[in-house]
């Protein structure tokens, strides 16, 4: 069953802790005691006896203990003195760098601030003063534990944007915790994200695969909404050797709703912005059929339905068919051109982009591109500027399905029982 986002969880020092490391303060008269005891250092008044008081133990802890092995890098190491006060505290790794650290107010305890290296040996030297004067001193090596591989997570808005580089980002924004290898423990991947959202918003999860964990609200995004998320992967744990690399991290805030609507049977693509219609833009879409490339793969020539957010655009794009296998010059089909005010909207290379050439009657008219949305002169520059990066796109009436691979705005497509709600 699932289990909503928490605070991380990190394990105890005792999961670890061969023994800790216990120091008795004594003195000589203290011989054949298990308790330390010691003798008042003030002068005995006149005529008065030469009685021994007993001290309160000086007793001095170190965790991890003496040759622990597989401490978590993010496991905190601790000394603590009771009967006493702590004077120093260094922590060095075998490189020799100091672990950071601080005392408490009353400096009866040191904790370490910082997380340790992998795989690394840490030495840890403690010394003291007990409440009666006395010397305290102790010492433990430990080691932390070794990872078999490392992932690293990335923060994407789509297959080519960053949560960071998409300011703002579109309403129809999937967040994508992608990992640069599979993950064995999702669970433990899934405890590791933070997302905090002004105004809260409850957010649904769903892996593609091994490697992508999808977020977005049950209904696109409210513009305006603050977005920010965090994954604590460093020092975790996703199971089979594999350890987090480093953490990640990312904000962004939700822009205006800009949703345009293609629609194959029309011809006509409407674009609405916080829910008016701005225009009613004439377009040809893909012209459909299937071709058989040059390596024996078949290539539809329709534009997918489903949903699209926009990944990107650049004012001019090369687009040639042998990208997708027809390389033969002879071919109806083949085509090697400089395309202006491209708006993607796939991996694959479906774009928006201006038409400008003939037959123009085509836009509104009749279907006739190799599956990108054709916009004329009077409709690409405006669409150019005005969309960008997680805006929405739908394409209706075509009978090929778009994919999540290819887009990640199919994922508002998505099966919804398959998505498991999350705490905001």
């Amino acid at each position: 069953m699932y289990r909503p986002f928490r605070g991380v969880r990190r394990r105890g020092f005792g999961a670890v802790v061969v023994g800790a490391l216990t120091v008795l303060l004594a003195t000589a008269c203290s011989a054949g005691t298990t308790t330390a005891i010691w003798r008042m250092p003030a002068a005995q008044p006149s005529g008065a006896g030469t009685g021994t008081t007993p001290a309160m133990p000086a007793e001095l802890k170190i965790y991890p203990g003496a040759n622990a092995t597989g401490v978590g890098v993010n496991d905190p190491v601790i000394v603590t003195v009771e009967g006493g006060a702590l004077d120093t505290v260094t922590v060095t790794n075998s490189a020799g760098k100091q672990l950071g650290g601080a005392f408490d107010a009353e400096r009866h305890s040191w904790r370490s601030t910082e997380p340790m290296g992998y795989d690394r040996s840490y030495t840890v030297a403690a010394a003291g003063t007990a409440t009666g004067g006395g010397h305290i001193e102790g010492s433990s090596t430990f080691r932390t534990v070794r990872a078999g591989n490392f992932t690293q997570p990335y923060l994407q808005a789509n297959a080519m944007t960053a949560l960071s580089a998409c300011t703002p980002c579109g309403v129809g924004t999937i967040i994508t915790v992608h990992f640069d290898e599979p993950i064995g423990n999702k669970d433990a991947a899934e405890k590791a994200v933070r997302v905090t959202t002004d105004p809260p918003v409850t957010l649904y999860a769903r892996w593609f695969g091994d490697q992508s964990l999808a977020l977005r609200p049950e209904k696109y995004w409210q513009p305006g909404t603050k977005v920010s998320v965090t994954v604590q992967a460093y020092g975790k744990d996703f199971g089979n050797g594999l350890y987090g690399e480093a953490d990640a991290s990312g904000s962004f805030t939700i822009g205006n709703s800009k949703v345009a609507i293609a629609d194959s049977n029309t011809h006509h693509m409407l674009v609405y912005i916080d829910g008016a219609l701005a225009r009613d833009i004439p377009i040809s879409m893909g012209k459909g059929g299937y071709q058989t490339g040059s390596h024996g793969e078949s290539i539809n020539f329709w534009t997918p339905s489903g949903t699209y957010t926009v990944l990107g655009k650049t004012p001019t794009t090369h687009m040639t068919s042998a990208s997708y296998g027809i390389t033969d010059k002879n071919n109806p089909n083949y085509y090697d051109e400089i395309i202006k005010d491209t708006v993607q909207l796939s991996k694959d290379g479906i774009y928006a982009h201006l038409r400008d050439w003939a037959p123009l009657d085509a836009l509104g008219g009749w279907n006739s591109s190799h599956g990108c949305i054709n916009v004329g002169v009077d409709h690409a520059a405006w669409f150019y500027e005005t969309f960008g990066p997680g805006d929405i796109v739908q394409v209706l009436n075509t009978p090929i399905p778009l994919s999540y691979g290819v887009s990640a705005g199919a994922a508002w497509d998505t099966e919804w029982s398959s998505w498991r709600a999350l705490a905001p």
